[in-house]
């Protein structure tokens, strides 16, 4: 991506990230935000809060089955952290969090807060940089999990844009994409550090599978796939809403560089 926060001067607020959903991207994108600020200096750095919390329920667990506590209530307990740490704006690094029975009541709480913390909306985020990035874009698929195809976040965005969302054609298709995050043995949630092969190599079957279908883009809908951007090659522009949140919030915190 475009990394244009290049200014001379210093954040003028406070970024918090809710981490632990997974737990290696919360720390991804910690490292994003540093590497898009540019900062030469260890003062020229934006303050940032990441807060890991391993207790917020599976979201595509609770999308499917609703067998787990609702993780909006638990988000919401970590924005009351995040606010009396004296944070500005905060993003939640999972895709599946955005599904609307998620993060609406998570927005909502945001907006009544007196401590006006403001949440930024990963999918928001990364739809309008799709559409201004490749004017006309009509079709882009989409690598996630089972609970981000089920709830169809990407779809209730894009479709105000004008463009469709192409998933996996076959169930056992999608599940393979969700199994090349989840499994115990292979999948990125497991073992992240180095990513197994087999998950790469499934992810880069269905990818493909997606441009077959006539997909102009691929979108990386699940953070712990950002993870695994670099092992992934298309002949279409891969957008990560990884590196999209970690532009967004900086511009959020009108953030710019110490070019010193």
């Amino acid at each position: 991506m475009n990394k244009s926060c290049r200014i001379n001067a210093k954040s003028a607020g406070v970024i918090g990230i809710i981490g632990g959903v997974g737990a290696y991207a919360g720390l991804d994108l910690n490292r994003k935000i540093f590497e898009f600020s540019h900062a030469r200096t260890d003062q020229a750095y934006p303050e940032v809060y990441l807060l890991t919390v391993p207790s917020v329920p599976d979201r595509s667990r609770y999308l499917l089955y609703h067998d787990v506590v609702h993780p909006g209530k638990v988000l919401i307990e970590v924005v009351d952290k995040l606010c009396t740490i004296g944070v500005d704006v905060f993003a939640v690094p999972c895709n599946t969090a955005h599904s609307p029975e998620i993060i609406d009541m998570v927005a909502t709480y945001c907006q009544d807060k007196e401590h006006h913390i403001r949440f930024v909306h990963m999918i928001k985020e990364t739809a309008a940089v799709i559409t201004n990035t490749i004017v006309g874009i009509q079709r882009v698929g989409l690598l996630a999990t089972l609970g981000t195809y089920f709830s169809r976040v990407y779809s209730q965005v894009l479709a105000k844009k004008s463009v469709s969302v192409l998933y996996p054609e076959s169930k056992q298709d999608r599940e393979d994409v969700h199994s090349s995050i989840y499994d115990p043995e292979y999948g990125i949630k497991s073992i992240s550090d180095p990513i197994h092969q087999k998950a790469i190599d499934i992810l880069q079957k269905q990818g493909n599978n997606l441009l077959r279908q006539g997909a102009e883009a691929i979108i990386l809908g699940c953070t712990e796939i950002s993870l695994a951007h670099s092992f992934l090659t298309f002949s279409v522009p891969v957008f990560d809403p990884l590196e999209i949140l970690a532009q967004a919030l900086l511009r959020a915190v009108a953030y710019t560089a110490d070019k010193r």
